[in-house]
């Protein structure tokens, strides 16, 4: 019973994910940077803070002792993510939820798995029971690249159907320039999962200081997602100067709620799957992030798709991304089973 809770928990927690950035496509008068500000603070400070401050006693005390390089090190792999942050918002706006998700967590998925491997375990990643995590990672690369072609096909569809005006720059070098900043930003993506592997000290100290080994992760989570708060914030403070859109934060109430909400669905994922993963066992962390994976993508492509990204675009691309997709989601089932063998 304790596992099947982890097994729900743990979808729960990735269809959330996977449409936190959902507000963010009806936003009615704020520009992109005034929504993401606001998501920002909200996601990366203010839950955060709050979560751990609610759970692990002594927190000061936990940071105080620590020294200054065992800080460092998840607050540098967090300001990486940081910029992978932004990357992934500016890749919603310009090539839809579907496609980012699946291209940014494929390869959150395979790097933020081959990474800690190389380091932490060599051993067991070259052995025969390391098999099941080498062909997922292949097979995830193979999905990657059949979603990323689909989304080629899109464009190139929508902009045979556009008028001659918009259609130089509805493809070609445009959609080469998205893919790119996709690509990135999954690349960058893996390095909140660095944060927690190559954040041991901090987890280690917590736990000696009372709190729990689940709840001790928060730990790391804040150091690393301030790393991240100072990217996207200048980010935001770059365009809302830039474009002039500071006053577009008092034209209605409306786009606040969708901002907030954002930043509430994506750290309450985070916390809701760090639960779940409690309740799987031994290989928790293993079973759930594979899940986690999976599921994000499901549900981020299932609302493209009820949203209209990709509407129109014929049988055979939706059977190209569908294959893409099948790909991934064997991909992940793969890996968390191929890591279950570690010893």
């Amino acid at each position: 019973m304790d596992f099947l809770v982890g097994i729900v928990l743990t979808v729960v927690a990735a269809v959330i994910n996977g449409n936190f950035a959902l507000p963010l496509k009806y936003a009615r008068k704020w520009k992109w940077e005034n929504s993401w500000a606001v998501y920002s603070l909200v996601a990366l400070c203010i839950v955060p803070w709050a979560l751990a401050g609610l759970s692990i006693p002594k927190l000061s005390e936990t940071f105080s002792s620590l020294s200054l390089s065992q800080l460092a090190t998840p607050l540098l792999f967090g300001t990486g993510w940081g910029i992978s942050q932004v990357l992934l918002g500016i890749s919603v706006a310009r090539v839809g939820m579907a496609l980012t998700f699946a291209i940014v967590i494929g390869f959150s998925a395979t790097l933020g798995t081959l990474i800690p491997l190389l380091r932490l375990n060599p051993e067991f990643l070259f052995s025969g029971k390391g098999a099941p995590v080498v062909a997922g990672i292949a097979i995830m690369l193979g999905g990657i690249y059949l979603c990323a072609k689909a989304g080629r096909e899109r464009d190139r569809i929508r902009a045979a159907a556009a008028p001659p005006a918009s259609a130089s720059s509805a493809g070609g070098s445009g959609y080469g320039v998205a893919l790119a900043i996709t690509v990135t930003a999954g690349i960058l993506t893996p390095m909140l999962n660095y944060a927690l592997a190559f954040g041991e000290p901090v987890l280690k100290r917590a736990v000696e200081l009372g709190a729990s080994p689940a709840n001790a992760t928060y730990a790391v989570w804040v150091i690393a997602l301030l790393g991240g708060l100072a990217v996207n914030l200048s980010y935001c403070l770059y365009q809302l100067t830039r474009n002039k859109t500071w006053p577009v934060f008092f034209a209605g109430s409306y786009d606040w709620v969708g901002a907030v909400l954002m930043g509430v669905m994506w750290m309450g994922s985070i916390a809701l799957y760090g639960v779940g993963t409690t309740h799987l066992g031994p290989s928790g962390a293993a079973i759930g992030w594979g899940l986690f994976s999976i599921f994000i993508i499901l549900a981020a492509n299932l609302s493209g798709v009820i949203t209209g990204e990709w509407r129109g675009v014929g049988t055979r691309t939706g059977r190209t991304l569908a294959l893409g997709l099948g790909m991934l989601t064997a991909a992940s089932i793969l890996i968390a089973w191929g890591n279950r063998q570690q010893p």
